[in-house]
């Protein structure tokens, strides 16, 4: 049985064979997931674009996508990078809910405190006067008061 006929190997010009070669090594600064998921996609345009320039322009078209493709490259894993630092300091859904309860708890803390302190000043006449003696139970509602705000502060 014969085997079926192979085609002949493309011929790659060797100024495209070490932008390849140089471009495959620039990808390694992107995240390992990143490159697995997309890396031979974007190796492919690019070899594309590579032999576009190749066919318009010759060595020089290839060497003109140099900057262009480096500048891509390095900015896209900045990027990337960047996004994994977000998601990883944003934290696990759980973890968020969490972050977000502990801020209104502790919002609604200061709001008591500062609730407190206003209270304190607007009724420092009040108490003063001859009022808590004869409504003894105005007296009590402010000591009650006045402890909660001590006791919260602890």
């Amino acid at each position: 049985m014969k085997s079926p006929p192979t085609m002949p190997p493309r011929h790659v010009p060797p100024i495209i064979a070490l932008t390849l070669w140089c471009y495959r090594r620039l990808l390694w600064l992107h995240p390992p997931a990143f490159r697995r998921d997309f890396g031979g996609d974007i190796l492919q345009v690019f070899r594309e674009t590579c032999y576009d320039a190749y066919r318009q322009r010759g060595t020089i078209g290839v060497i003109s996508q140099w900057l262009a493709a480096f500048t891509d490259v390095v900015q896209g894993a900045l990027v990337e990078y960047a996004q994994l630092l977000c998601v990883s300091l944003k934290g696990t859904p759980p973890m968020q809910i969490y972050r977000r309860s502990a801020s209104v708890l502790f919002g609604a803390y200061i709001a008591f405190v500062l609730a407190g302190i206003g209270f304190a000043k607007m009724s420092e006449e009040v108490m003063k006067s001859s009022l808590p003696t004869a409504h003894p139970i105005l007296a009590i509602a402010y000591d009650a008061v006045m402890v909660g705000s001590v006791l919260s502060l602890l």
